[in-house]
């Protein structure tokens, strides 16, 4: 059968769409059969005014949100090769935006997509499972075949909370998940972020056979400290770091850093080189995170708090909430917030060498 200059012209642009396959070997993830580093930032651009908790429910990347227009490219000018989600609605028009993130294959930010499970879940209830499995896979089958897709993060931190982390039925229930995402998506990854529970790692990892690598959130110090060698002897998978950082508020003090946050900068930058110097085990990881994001601690979603969590670990021995981004940001009226980069993004276009 012969065919029209159009119609190959139309397959080529199709299999060019196709690709983007990822894959893990040993401790590597793979990108068409190449060895891919995630140099990943956590994104969540919540503008000043809303919330998580309330709708769009963090599904800020939909055709019809014109405030994400320019972010796409401030991540490419700090050399990020990866966004991580907090939000995904199936059903909405996202093409779009992945569109915009995938930008033709010239410097793609490719896009880790995640959902909120509920943590409170009834584990042994079979029908619970099966609902939580059916959105996923309406999800996975509305996007596994764009070429901005890496892959799939089920739920956050859900090992932390209702007991789950000792629960087997918990970690039964994300291989199940996992297993169906995996089954209809054998291209793209799939995990399950939880807290730096390295003893969970080595006691449920011969339940959680079908994720491609674990995925991990440390915020325990300024360093990583033991946590690569300790991670090392419970698994034998890649390890990627989808929540790591340091906050650009001083709580000692009451302020944020001087210089522009440079000390922010300054502790990032040491964990990334740690990153590099573990990465026979680590694939890579997502920074926290993007941008300011004022409804994250107690008061007023209009007015930026110093609220947090108590953390032994850190110099100023509290995770200020609003507080992690590598933008900060201001309230502009009716237009999107406007934005100002601290020295972390600078910093981060050098060490990723940013085109």
């Amino acid at each position: 059968m012969k065919y029209s200059f159009y119609t190959l012209l139309l397959f080529y642009a199709l299999t060019l769409q196709g690709e983007s396959v990822f894959t893990v070997s040993d401790r590597q993830i793979l990108l068409d059969g190449g060895p891919f580093t995630v140099k990943g930032v956590c994104y969540n651009p919540a503008p000043i005014g809303t919330t998580g908790t309330k709708p769009p429910y963090g599904d800020f990347y939909t055709d019809n949100h014109s405030l994400t227009a320019q972010d796409a490219e401030n991540l490419r000018k700090m050399g990020a090769n990866v966004q991580r989600s907090y939000g995904w609605t199936p059903g909405k028009a996202h093409n779009r935006y992945l569109d915009r993130a995938y930008n033709d294959g010239q410097q793609p930010v490719y896009m880790f997509i995640n959902r909120w499970i509920d943590p409170h879940t009834n584990w042994g209830d079979t029908k619970a499972i099966d609902l939580v499995t059916k959105e996923w896979m309406a999800i996975v089958e509305e996007t596994k075949d764009h070429p901005a897709i890496i892959g799939y993060l089920l739920g956050n931190e859900h090992n932390n909370e209702a007991g789950n982390g000792a629960n087997p039925l918990f970690w039964q229930a994300m291989e199940t998940i996992a297993a169906a995402v995996k089954a209809l998506a054998p291209n793209k990854l799939v995990s399950v972020p939880i807290t730096d529970r390295i003893d969970e790692v080595g006691q449920f990892k011969d339940i959680l056979t079908s994720i491609d690598f674990w995925s991990i959130q440390v915020y325990s110090s300024t360093t990583f400290g033991r946590f690569f060698d300790e991670y090392t002897a419970a698994s034998d998978k890649p390890v990627v770091l989808t929540e790591f950082g340091y906050d650009a508020f001083n709580n000692t003090a009451g302020w944020e850093y001087p210089d522009n946050a440079t000390y922010q900068a300054d502790v990032v930058e040491s964990m990334i080189q740690e990153i590099n110097q573990n990465s026979d085990v680590c694939a890579g990881g997502c920074i926290f995170e993007y941008r300011d994001e004022w409804w994250k601690s107690s008061g007023s979603i209009h007015k930026q708090d110093a609220g947090g969590f108590p953390a032994a670990g850190m110099p100023d021995k509290v995770l200020n909430e609003e507080w992690w981004g590598i933008f900060s940001a201001e309230d502009n009226g009716a237009s999107p917030d406007a934005l100002t980069p601290r020295a972390l993004y600078f910093r981060l276009a050098e060490l990723w060498k940013a085109k």
